[in-house]
C-alpha cells in the first residue's frame, strides 16, 4: 500500500507521515472522506490501519456523537 488510490467512489486514502503514535485516521474534507495511513507503518500494519479506519467509515462513526474512546472500543 503506498501512495495514493480510491478503494471506492467516495472515499481517499493517503499513505503519509502522521506522528509515530498514530497508525491511522480518517476524517471529512468538504464532502470527500479521507483516510490517512502512517506512511512509517509496515505493509501488513497499513492493510491492518486501512481496514479498521475502513470500518469507522461504513459505520457512520465521523457522524457519531459518541466520544471517540467509546466508538474505538466497540
Amino acid at each position: 500500500m503506498s501512495g495514493e488510490y480510491l478503494p471506492r467512489e467516495d472515499c481517499r486514502v493517503t499513505v503519509c507521515k502522521l506522528p509515530p503514535h498514530v497508525k491511522g485516521l480518517c476524517t471529512v474534507k468538504g464532502a470527500d472522506e479521507l483516510i490517512l495511513i502512517n506512511e512509517d507503518l509496515s505493509e501488513e500494519a497499513k492493510l491492518t490501519a486501512f481496514l479498521h479506519e475502513l470500518r469507522h467509515l461504513r459505520r457512520g462513526d465521523l457522524y457519531s456523537d459518541e466520544p471517540v474512546i467509546i466508538i474505538e472500543k466497540q
